[in-house]
């Protein structure tokens, strides 16, 4: 399957072939990579280099290590949390800001609101309305709503039945369940997100495509303006803290 490495950084070219076989298929999730003892034959290296290999590999999501009599390194399920996971560590090492990410929701989330009208089933649509009683609720206990916010934001991302953009709106999560703490504070944040949440979900249940996604297009305008007044006034304070526009 693998062929021998004569490169000075060996382990790269290990953690590259291990991965194109699981890009391929040669390897599925759930498959054993083969024994450590063979991987040093096939590849003409040493232990170490394919201990480090694995090692990379582990820490990239692609495998997972099991010790015992049964262990090994397993090929891990592909799970749209993994993508999203490493979309939410780019965003904040290229140092993207708040604005930025509130511009690219309304991008996105306009169009996953069309498309959830279009293909969402009932078990999307009952996902939709359990998030906006859990929001419902959260604010009737005085507990922080942005949880339910976002819940009712996946539900529908899944219901678009597209996994890329399911992850995209899933990285997004970190940085904005920060912000929502804060701008859900203000006396008309969590009000009119649950509004605007069961409307959008009504008009999912209708097939209304083009009222859902002009609903959203107002909920995430309003959004960015709440968004606006909350980092004016942090940089009046001279504040330092998650809403600083300078970064996520």
């Amino acid at each position: 399957m693998f062929t021998p490495v004569k490169v000075v950084r060996a382990s790269e070219d290990v953690f590259e072939q291990i991965k194109q076989a699981i890009f391929s298929g040669k390897l599925a999730p759930g498959d054993r990579l083969p024994p450590e003892r063979e991987l040093v034959r096939e590849f003409g290296l040493s232990r170490v280099t394919i201990r480090e290999a694995i090692r990379k590999l582990e820490a990239a999501g692609f495998v997972r290590v099991k010790t015992g009599a049964n262990g090994g390194a397993f090929v891990t399920e592909a799970t749209p949390g993994i993508v999203a996971d490493s979309l939410t560590t780019l965003l904040r090492l290229q140092k993207a800001t708040l604005r930025e990410l509130s511009e690219a929701r309304k991008i996105v989330e306009t169009a996953i609101v069309e498309m959830a009208a279009l293909r969402a089933d009932e078990d999307d649509i009952a996902a939709m309305q359990e998030a906006v009683e859990h929001t419902r609720n959260a604010i009737a206990q005085n507990r922080p709503h942005a949880p339910a916010s976002l819940e009712f934001h996946t539900a529908l991302a899944k219901a678009a039945k597209n996994r890329v953009l399911l992850s995209t709106i899933e990285s997004f999560h970190v940085p904005l369940n920060e912000a929502l703490e804060k701008i859900g504070l203000t006396p008309e944040g969590p009000a009119l997100a649950l509004e605007y949440h069961q409307k959008i979900c009504d008009a999912i249940r209708r097939r209304d495509s083009v009222t859902a996604r002009r609903l959203m297009e107002i909920h995430l305008q309003q959004f960015q303006e709440r968004l606006q007044q909350v980092l004016e006034a942090e940089a009046i304070e001279g504040s330092n803290g998650p809403l600083n526009d300078q970064d996520l």
